[in-house]
């Protein structure tokens, strides 16, 4: 034995490490529980080269459709209930701010405003597009004068004729 390698181990030790892994894994597979297969009823089998059919279904589930006939005159078909009415109504319109007197109005490319007096007052008011007075929203101002809403009601408020003395 003088002149002859000493044989290797390393073989010896790989197969005694797969056969601790093997029985490893058949200890583990022993000591987990088995599920049970769901069951398969007898009617959902098929014959050989016949294909799966599904479960009829129970008698209640077309209920419905035996209510109302396909080619039935009575039948139509499903319509959108009517919207609400609105909220407002005109008994809750604000009255008329008719005391109000025009003095002028403001047109630019930028901003809308309108002059406006509270009868004879001295004091002036300026309001523009969008804002409100005694309730009414000012919604237009042109050149003839003011549109005004409240709800479903419509104001103008225009210049007031005034006639020069002497003609």
């Amino acid at each position: 034995m003088i002149g002859r390698p000493p044989r290797s181990v390393a073989p010896l030790a790989w197969r005694g490490l797969l056969v601790a892994a093997a029985g490893l894994a058949l200890a583990v597979e022993l000591a987990l529980p088995w599920e049970q297969a769901p069951r398969v009823e007898p009617a959902a089998y098929a014959a050989p080269g016949e294909p799966l059919r599904p479960a009829p279904p129970s008698p209640g589930a077309f209920a419905a459709i035996a209510q109302h006939p396909l080619f039935q005159p009575s039948r139509s078909p499903w319509a959108a209930p009517p919207p609400p009415p609105p909220s407002f109504s005109v008994a809750h319109a604000p009255p008329a701010p008719a005391d109000f007197i025009l003095a002028g109005v403001v047109i630019s490319d930028t901003a809308r405003s309108a002059i406006v007096r509270a009868g004879n007052a001295p004091e002036t008011l300026m309001i523009s597009e969008g804002e409100t007075l005694n309730g009414w929203t000012l919604r237009r101002i042109d050149a003839a004068g003011l549109h005004f809403e409240a709800g479903n009601q419509a104001f103008d408020l225009g210049f007031p004729n005034v006639r020069q003395s002497g003609r």
